[in-house]
């Protein structure tokens, strides 16, 4: 993961998530990145970069689809791609 800096244009890296496919990206109420891999897992990134898992749905046989954050119930919900279901979490951070 990159930002950049729009002021002076300057590109720094976040982290990195190493090979896969990443498939969404919000941010949470607490200005933490909330990123998906396609395999099924949902990752927590704060500005310092440090990697948390926080889902991990391959668990269950299903592949993780692109995410909705609904920041006033602080609510996941994640469409699994081969599932045929939406599951929602709800974040205690």
């Amino acid at each position: 993961m990159k930002r950049i800096i729009l002021v002076d244009e300057r590109l720094s890296t976040i982290t990195c998530l190493g090979a896969g496919i990443n498939d969404g990206i919000h941010v949470n109420n607490a200005g933490n990145y909330l990123v998906s891999h396609w395999e099924g897992q949902v990752f927590r990134i704060p500005p310092s970069g440090d990697v948390v898992e926080i889902l991990d749905t391959s668990r269950q046989d299903r592949i993780c689809a692109d995410f909705e954050f609904v920041k006033d119930s602080n609510l996941l919900v994640i469409p699994t791609f081969l599932g045929n279901t939406v599951a929602g979490y709800r974040l205690q951070s």
